[in-house]
């Protein structure tokens, strides 16, 4: 009977792994200079890739998936809330994205997923880059201010390659995390100084020294066992980024000198978003906000002082487009999530989730598992204790090794 369930799960887990690789590598590839897919435009094939992956995670989710009515509940709620906020939001899909791919992992086992993600991307990104060399892919460039150039190496912006490099790096802390080694705090340090020399994306190279600084500081206090008091001060200042971002973006920061210095330390972020605040006002379920990018207003020589731009912040973001109810909920989930990993000791989702705290900061890709595949662990939310893949099906002669090892140590 045992090895009947664990058949099951292994299929289930299968099909899912399978369409979130589909999904993934295409997302990717999406983010690249590619104009078209096999001749057919880029825009298209996004949107005929996104109702193909809509159509199995539906039936993933309907038919391969048995739900508890506590469960019922929970997805009940929150995505009557979802379908409320996306359709008022002219159906901007990325938050219905993440959930229901979150939804859908209910057998996932998170480290397989993060190590075929890992794995996916070791093959992704060099291709791109090569064909960017090989001038197969555009090499888009930027100019800061002082003339320093910025390189996409073929995806469509800097920031974008610095995003990859920097969700490679985390899969690779992940996956490695009770082995860490010195070459691999070197090899993130290797990766900031790449993401500083060719794209130049000013987040990236923040959160991977993060990534290096917090795991040491992490290990440090394992040494001394107050390593729960590192992990809540991290669930405490994912808190902190939510709620600055909420403040500064809601006052005039020319008054304040040193706020206004920390401002453009980060290229005016809060100083925007305080701007688009005014431009679309609050909404308590969302609304449509026409979002532009940086090569749009290039092109059409439109000052970015004059109309809604970036949304250069996550927590602005989900609060202009989705409304208040949905960043509250969103906001206390996001925090919950941080307080179940930590209760189940997963402490390398914990780091992973205080920088993606930090990446919402300056970016409004928070919650795009494109850019944070990490986020996949906010099935725990819905789910509770869950039993993750064949993993959880643990042989009889293995049972009584643990329980050998568990009286030793009592000794």
């Amino acid at each position: 009977m045992v090895s009947l369930k664990a058949n099951c799960k292994v299929e289930t887990q299968d099909y899912f792994m399978k369409i979130l690789l589909l999904w993934y590598v295409t997302e990717v590839l999406i983010k690249t200079r590619f104009d078209s897919f096999l001749g057919i435009a880029k825009e298209v094939f996004d949107t005929c890739q996104s109702y193909l992956v809509l159509a199995l995670l539906l039936i993933e989710i309907i038919f391969f998936q048995r739900y508890t009515k506590r469960e019922i509940m929970n997805i009940g709620l929150f995505g009557f809330l979802l379908v409320i906020v996306t359709v008022r939001s002219n159906f901007s899909n990325e938050l219905l994205s993440f959930t229901l791919f979150a939804v859908a992992s209910k057998k996932a086992d998170i480290k397989r997923v993060i190590r075929m993600i890992y794995r996916a991307l070791q093959i992704l990104i060099p291709t791109i880059v090569i064909l960017s060399l090989f001038g197969v892919l555009d090499n888009y460039v930027i100019y800061r201010e002082g003339g320093l150039q910025r390189y996409s190496l073929g995806f469509s912006h800097p920031n974008t390659l610095g995003q990859y490099i920097y969700t490679l790096m985390g899969c690779h802390f992940y996956l490695r995390f009770d082995r860490l080694k010195w070459w691999d705090y070197i090899l993130a340090l290797g990766a900031a100084i790449f993401c500083y020399v060719v794209p130049n994306s000013q987040t990236a190279i923040v959160l991977l020294f993060l990534l290096v600084a917090v795991t040491l500081v992490y290990k440090l206090s394992q040494t001394i066992s107050k390593e729960k008091i590192v992990l809540y001060s991290l669930l405490i200042g994912a808190f902190a980024c939510n709620a600055i971002s909420v403040i500064l973006s809601n006052i005039d920061l020319s008054k304040y000198p040193v706020l206004s210095l920390f401002d453009n330390a980060i290229s005016s972020r809060f100083s925007i978003c305080n701007h688009d605040i005014d431009v679309c006002g609050l909404t308590w379920f969302g609304q449509e906000v026409n979002v532009l990018s940086t090569e749009v207003f290039s092109k059409l020589g439109i000052s970015q002082a004059h109309v809604v731009v970036t949304l250069d912040n996550s927590y602005i973001a989900i609060l202009l487009k989705y409304g208040i109810v949905m960043f509250a909920v969103f906001s206390a989930l996001f925090l919950y999530n941080m307080y179940v990993q930590i209760q189940k000791q997963r402490s390398a989702i914990v780091i992973l989730l205080f920088l993606t705290a930090v990446y919402g900061v300056t970016e409004r890709s928070l919650f795009m598992l494109s850019i944070n595949i990490f986020l996949l662990s906010f099935a725990d939310v819905f789910y509770g204790h869950r039993e993750i893949g064949p993993c959880s099906v643990v042989p009889e002669h293995r049972k009584v090794r643990l329980r050998i090892r568990k009286r030793i140590a009592r000794i």
